[in-house]
Parts: C-alpha cells; sequence; structure tokens
C-alpha cells in the first residue's frame, strides 16, 4: 500500500511541473480554447492571456519542485524510521496538500490578474 501511496503523491507534482512548462508555452501563443489557462478573466485580453498563464506556468513548476522532493522524502523517511502506516498517513496528508496548494495556485493567479487588469476595463 506504502508504494501505491508513494506512486500518486510522486505522479502529481510531475504533473504539475510539465503543466507548468506548457502553461508557460502557451503563454507564447494566441489566445485559444485549446491549452492554456483558461477563465474568463485570463482569456480577455493577450496581455492578461499571456500573464495568467506565465505566473500560473511559474507556480505550478516551482510548487512541483518542492513537493517532489518533499513528497518522496517525508514519507520515506517516516516509512523508515517508523512503520509502513507512519509512511501512508504522511503520504495522505501530502496529498491533501497539493490538493491545497494546486487550488490555491489558481485563486494566486485570479486575485494578481484581477489587481493588475480590472482597472483597464
Amino acid at each position: 500500500m506504502f508504494e501505491i501511496i508513494l506512486i500518486v503523491i510522486f505522479i502529481i507534482p510531475v504533473a504539475l511541473i510539465f503543466g507548468g512548462i506548457i502553461l508557460k508555452q502557451c503563454a507564447l501563443s494566441d489566445v485559444d480554447n485549446t491549452v492554456g489557462y483558461k477563465t474568463k478573466r485570463s482569456m480577455s485580453t493577450r496581455e492578461a492571456w499571456t500573464f495568467a498563464n506565465r505566473i500560473c506556468g511559474n507556480l505550478w513548476i516551482i510548487g512541483g519542485i518542492i513537493s517532489v522532493i518533499l513528497s518522496v522524502t517525508i514519507p520515506l523517511i517516516l516509512y523508515i524510521l517508523k512503520d509502513d502506516t507512519a509512511g501512508i498517513c504522511s503520504g495522505i496528508v501530502i496529498l491533501i496538500l497539493q490538493i491545497i496548494a494546486f487550488v490555491l495556485s489558481v485563486v494566486t493567479v485570479e486575485k494578481k490578474l484581477a489587481s493588475k487588469f480590472e482597472h483597464k476595463k
């Protein structure tokens, strides 16, 4: 069971890193409906699109790198020093924190978009 938890908490930050790279590439493209950070506010102008994709991409890359390191080391250390249950429980806590961090990245980007582009309407 521990191995499955370890794999799951490793996949999420790796996906965030790759997603962040893709978002940064989308910042260079025109506003479209295929790939990118797509909200009403981010798609309102080319400048907002570039800003949102660049900011979100950076957050995902940095958060993903930090999360990969923590996701592997903490459960492994607890698994080795304590037992299987400690490793699994820490993995579940890390999984919850990863989900919270993902949601907070969206909230952060939306707040930055609002503060930078609301006055331009």
